[in-house]
């Protein structure tokens, strides 16, 4: 759900930027309506999610949810709805998609107003034009009026072999019933960080136990401008099948060796590039330049897509990728002049600690970069202003996962 809430803001915020820009929101604050009401915009009235898990790691998800518009503001906030789904891997079929006025009269939303449209942060790229934002325009909305969405979601492959993991964070709007059900075979236990959200006691039978966790909260407290993210200490629930960070590294470690590590291209480039260089330090920051001015970097977050890096010579060729393909690249080519290197998974974002189990999320693990041991030196080709040596300051002092030792570290804080 938090990836669905994260990309109908995505996908707002993409709408607006014809008109203003704005950048990627993982919740929303409460703010007055122009007319002087200070009610939240809209409420959620209803949110059940039922996700059936099988030992592979294949899912079907089944979403009901009912909001409700407050204000004006809060007309905009859900007047259309957006579904995330990767189109290569899943299918998503809509079972009712309907306004409904204050008097309880219904409006049927009609197939004109469902649309595909491209995932915006592709940027084009083709190797990541699987993510889809299955758009639903709701009809006649206004103050007092619900939006009601339920749709089936299925996908036969998993993002990551044999492993389950979803993040739930509010919204910052009011929510009157929340609930998460996770139904996974008896011999797959599920482990949960929970903060605000109740767990009912979990129940087994025929061969499956079924978790659920609740959720309400009234209207929330306005958040002070420049606030660390609220999931550092306010409401969330992460939930994952795998049980601590070091076995998260080894699913990550394994299906991302490379066959294509030391392609004769990528020595011959990378070899080229540093004839001249003195020192390992030097050689590093002459690739590092090379790959932050060369490649372009597909801002997805990790775990959005399939969490295995292309081909190292695949991206070389390409001249693009996201931040797994980045840290692919500059590996492969910091080793073929001889400099060890593993990759670093984080958080990018406004969040100092990372939930207590393993997992991908907004404000859990979304981001990848490069430690370098020998120069212990860590290193992000994605942010293509920052120069070799430093880190953007949304990497900084956070939590990471060291993928070759799997072990948890520390960026630095200056």
């Amino acid at each position: 759900m938090t990836r669905y809430r994260a990309c109908l803001r995505i996908a707002a915020a993409f709408a607006l930027c014809a008109a203003a820009a704005t950048a990627f929101a993982e919740g929303t604050l409460s703010v007055s309506d122009p007319s002087g009401d200070e009610r939240a915009p809209y409420t959620t009235e209803r949110d059940v999610h039922l996700f059936t898990i099988q030992k592979d790691g294949s899912i079907e998800e089944h979403d009901d949810s009912v909001l409700r518009a407050n204000t004006t503001s809060g007309v905009d906030d859900i007047a259309q709805r957006y579904v995330w789904f990767n189109k290569d891997i899943e299918q998503v079929q809509l079972l009712a998609a309907e306004t409904i006025d204050a008097d309880g009269a219904t409006h049927t939303v009609g197939p004109e107003a469902i649309r595909d449209i491209q995932e915006p942060r592709s940027a084009g790229a083709p190797s990541f034009q699987d993510g889809v934002l299955r758009t639903v325009i709701f009809p006649g909305v206004e103050p007092g009026s619900r939006v009601h969405l339920t749709f089936r979601k299925t996908r036969a492959k998993p993002l990551q072999a044999g492993t389950f993991a979803y993040l739930v964070e509010p919204t910052s709007e009011p929510v009157e019933e929340q609930r998460l059900i996770f139904d996974l075979p008896a011999d797959v236990p599920l482990y949960a960080d929970a903060r605000g959200y109740t767990a009912l006691p979990p129940v087994t039978a025929n061969g499956r136990t079924r978790y659920e966790f609740e959720y309400r909260h009234g209207p929330y407290a306005r958040l002070e401008a420049g606030a660390v993210g609220y999931a550092n200490w306010g409401d969330r629930l992460m939930v994952s099948t795998v049980p601590d960070f070091a076995s998260f590294a080894a699913r990550y470690r394994g299906p991302a060796a490379d066959p294509t590590f030391n392609d004769p291209a990528i020595v011959q480039l990378a070899q080229s590039l540093t004839a001249r260089a003195a020192d390992p330090r030097e050689k590093a920051h002459i690739l590092y330049d090379w790959v932050r001015m060369n490649v372009r970097y597909v801002a997805l977050f990790l775990g959005e897509t399939a969490a295995i890096p292309h081909k190292a010579v695949d991206i070389l060729r390409n001249r693009y990728g996201d931040c797994k393909d980045h840290v692919a690249l500059y590996s492969a080519l910091l080793a073929a002049v001889g400099i060890r290197s593993e990759a670093v998974l984080l958080n990018l974002g406004p969040y100092y600690s990372l939930p207590d189990v393993p997992g991908y999320g907004a404000s859990a693990i979304n981001h990848a970069i490069v430690w370098i041991p020998d120069l212990s030196l860590y290193a992000d080709t994605t942010a293509g202003g920052v120069g070799f040596g430093y880190l953007p300051a949304a990497v900084m002092d956070r939590p990471v996962l060291l993928v070759g030792e799997g072990v948890l570290s520390r960026t630095p804080a200056a």
